[in-house]
């Protein structure tokens, strides 16, 4: 199963090769290293919860990544994407230019608050990254992650298509 994934993944990274303004730099699945990062989800909804940066139930995108350890034999230590300091946060842009700020979001939407952990061989977890809403006239929305959060350096690139975004207005 893990090279079913790891096809699909380059499938998709490999779409985007040579990119325009127009294409976004990754896919909704991308690999560093021994680590598989994936939109499990992403949705539009109403800031109720309080997530910092953003007036109360202003419209807020919460995208749900899942982080898969595709190896065998090395663990990776992970520093969630939703609990790093304000200067090192991820960031995000659509296909018109547009940037979107990121925000924090609240341990209550958690149930707890994200912390630092250890991913085994073959498990898989999940984060949540949160942003301003992208315009309605966007195609896509592209996330840049810190690598160094699963072990890695440099950054990984996602994108999610806006169509496939659950609004939930």
């Amino acid at each position: 199963m893990r090279m079913r994934y790891l096809a699909i993944g380059l499938g998709l990274l490999g779409a985007f090769t040579g990119c325009s303004a127009k294409e976004p730099s990754g896919g909704k699945l991308a690999a560093a290293g021994d680590v598989i990062v994936s939109v499990h989800r992403a949705r539009i909804g109403k800031n109720t919860d309080g997530a910092e940066g953003a007036p109360k139930d202003a419209p807020c995108l919460g995208v749900i990544v899942t982080i898969e350890n595709t190896s065998t034999t090395r663990k990776i230590d992970y520093e969630p994407w939703s609990s790093v300091p304000r200067e090192k946060m991820n960031s995000a842009q659509d296909d018109l230019g547009n940037t979107y700020r990121p925000l924090f979001i609240p341990p209550a939407v958690f149930g707890s608050k994200p912390v630092a952990r250890t991913i085994y061989p073959g498990e898989t977890i999940r984060d949540m990254l949160g942003f301003e809403a992208p315009v309605e006239a966007a195609a896509w929305v592209a996330f840049e992650l810190d690598a160094g959060n699963v072990g890695q350096s440099g950054t990984i690139n996602l994108a999610v298509p806006t169509v496939e975004i659950d609004r939930e207005l």
